[in-house]
C-alpha cells in the first residue's frame, strides 16, 4: 500500500476534506494533518498563521459590513 492510500484509509475525514477543497484549489498540498492518532507532516508556527478574509463571493458581498 502507497502512503497516499495509507493516509487516506486512517484519515477518512481528512481525505473527504482535502477532496472537497481540491474540486476548487486543484494544486492544493497538504502540509500537516491530523485525524485521530495519526499525524502527517509538520506542524506549522501557529503565530505565523494567515487566515483570509474573504469579503466577497461570487462578486456578491457576504455578510453585512458594520459601520
Amino acid at each position: 500500500m502507497d502512503s497516499k492510500s495509507k493516509n487516506r484509509q486512517l484519515m477518512p475525514e481528512t481525505a473527504k476534506v482535502v477532496d472537497y477543497f481540491r474540486t476548487v484549489f486543484p494544486k492544493i498540498k497538504v502540509i500537516y494533518a491530523e485525524e485521530g492518532d495519526y499525524r502527517i507532516g509538520k506542524k506549522p508556527d501557529e503565530s505565523k498563521r494567515v487566515v483570509p478574509n474573504i469579503a466577497y463571493l461570487n462578486d456578491k458581498p457576504v455578510g453585512k459590513r458594520k459601520k
